[in-house]
């Protein structure tokens, strides 16, 4: 518990001193970004290197659920979750989970824990949906498989309206 604390709070200093620069964390396979206010579409992009990525976003935002992610290299045995509205210090809430397809990974379905019983619940939110995010919370891109080998490159360009 206690290196994971750490891990988030390495996190968190390096997200506030980076003044909007890519910053790798290699002990925990993260690459945290800033949005920029000027932009009308947030790229996260995970690569082989890193198992996720984040995003900060500097103020509240509304953002659309994208229906595909962007891959280089494709494998069937990986697939991605896209968490929505997440800080450092709790658990994700709402996430979106994309499987591999011929050409790219497709939206698959949305889940949150709305019952609280520890088991995620399937949720009515589809591609090109909004979903709101608070002032410095995330976005988080995450690469999920049982194997320990090199993964795909995936990037998540999704949409964004600032407040």
């Amino acid at each position: 518990m206690k290196k994971i604390m750490s891990a988030n709070l390495f996190t968190l200093l390096a997200i506030f001193s980076s003044c909007g620069k890519e910053v790798k964390n290699s002990g925990t396979s993260l690459t945290v970004q800033r949005a920029e206010l000027t932009a009308s579409t947030i790229s996260l992009n995970v690569s082989s290197d890193a198992s996720s990525a984040l995003v900060r976003v500097p103020q509240d935002a509304w953002v659309r659920i994208p229906e595909t992610l962007k891959s280089q290299n494709l494998e069937a045995s990986y697939f991605g979750k896209l968490y929505f509205n997440t800080n450092i210090q709790s658990e994700y809430g709402m996430y979106c989970v994309y499987k591999p397809t011929s050409n790219a990974f497709q939206f698959e379905g949305c889940y949150e824990d709305v019952d609280q019983d520890g088991i995620p619940d399937l949720i009515s939110y589809f591609p090109g949906e909004e979903v709101a995010i608070d002032e410095n919370n995330f976005i988080k891109l995450e690469i999920i498989s049982e194997e320990t080998l090199s993964h795909p490159n995936i990037r998540a360009d999704i949409e964004v309206d600032w407040l």
